[in-house]
């Protein structure tokens, strides 16, 4: 799984999809597997990969760039490409688990727009520190917090009410 943190100004964009940063979905590829003749096959078509600026426009549509995306291999042309799994509401974190600007961190999807920015982003929350994880239950447990608070005892605990005298009288 993958999430794309920065959503915008990507360096290297000719001119015909800098207008919408690169995302743009291909749907047929121009050069089949006949080899590539312009007459006939014309150019990639490609649809909008719709983000942020489409979402606040109409809230129906979903906001895919901010989303949780996974590699699929197409088994009959064995291409990989980008399968958009689920979208990230605003002020929602994820955890990275690796990377190179945020592995190991967790982030937080913005809900508001940074000066000079045109769409909102991850930011980093927390680092979260490596250890060695911990085998036991054969492996049964598993943990979804690394965080242990502190209870004080008898708080909330609830107790059943029995009469003072015999129950089966």
């Amino acid at each position: 799984m993958i999430i794309f943190a920065k959503q915008e100004d990507y360096t290297g964009l000719t001119d015909e999809f800098e207008a919408v940063d690169g995302w743009l979905k291909t749907t047929t590829f121009y050069d089949g597997p006949d080899g590539y003749d312009a007459d006939s096959d014309g150019f990639d078509e490609a649809e909008l990969i719709p983000g942020y600026q489409e979402n606040f426009t109409d809230p129906a549509i979903t906001n895919q760039r901010a989303g949780v995306w996974k590699f699929v291999k197409d088994t009959a042309t064995q291409l990989w490409y980008l399968e958009f799994q689920t979208a990230i509401a605003g002020n929602s974190y994820v955890k990275v688990n690796s990377g190179f600007k945020y592995g190991g961190t967790i982030v937080k999807y913005s809900s508001v727009i940074d000066i000079g920015d045109t769409v909102t982003d991850y930011e980093i929350s927390e680092i979260i520190e490596d250890s060695t994880a911990t085998t036991f239950d054969s492996n049964n447990t598993k943990f979804i917090n690394q965080i242990i608070v502190y209870q004080v005892p008898d708080v909330g605990d609830t107790f059943l009410p029995f009469p003072k005298t015999n129950i089966w009288e």
